[in-house]
């Protein structure tokens, strides 16, 4: 099934709650580092005070959050049979 809209042209919602559960996965500080950069597109001081942790910090639970989902959403080698 595919999402309507302009940005979701070419996101089905297999994709989507791919992402979702990908993103359950991961620590929550790193999800909400992460989500609130890149979704929320706040700078990491003004994460960094909403959480009230050093900037420093909140950069390094984004990466490293970032790093965890590339591996879970990774495209697994097919088993050969």
């Amino acid at each position: 099934t595919r999402l309507q809209g302009d940005w979701s042209s070419d996101v089905c919602s297999s994709d989507l709650a791919a992402l979702a559960d990908a993103l359950q996965q991961l620590p929550a500080i790193g999800r909400e580092c992460l989500l609130l950069h890149a979704v929320g597109e706040l700078s990491f001081p003004e994460i960094a005070d909403l959480l009230d942790i050093p900037t420093n910090t909140a950069m390094s639970h984004a990466r490293r959050a970032r790093l965890q989902l590339q591996q879970v959403l990774a495209p697994r080698p097919e088993a050969r049979p």
